[in-house]
């Protein structure tokens, strides 16, 4: 059985739902790297890259290699 949610079977082209907008920036709070974040979502790690540098997705500011709030 398939599930409505099911994010490891997304065509091509289509944009990120709502719950993957909220993974990513769990995962990035966790310090997860982009490529396992596109691993689990089953989505390119360069759409996760975009979607940070987009900034809707939290990132850590670092400064000197230590973050800052």
């Amino acid at each position: 059985m398939m599930h409505l949610n099911d994010t490891k079977s997304q065509v091509k082209g289509h944009h990120l739902t709502y719950t993957e907008h909220i993974e990513i920036q769990t995962w990035k709070l966790l310090d997860k790297s982009n490529r396992f974040i596109a691993k689990e979502l089953g989505r390119s790690h360069k759409s996760i890259n975009s979607e940070v540098k987009r900034r809707t997705t939290v990132q850590k500011k670092l400064v000197n290699g230590k973050p800052i709030n």
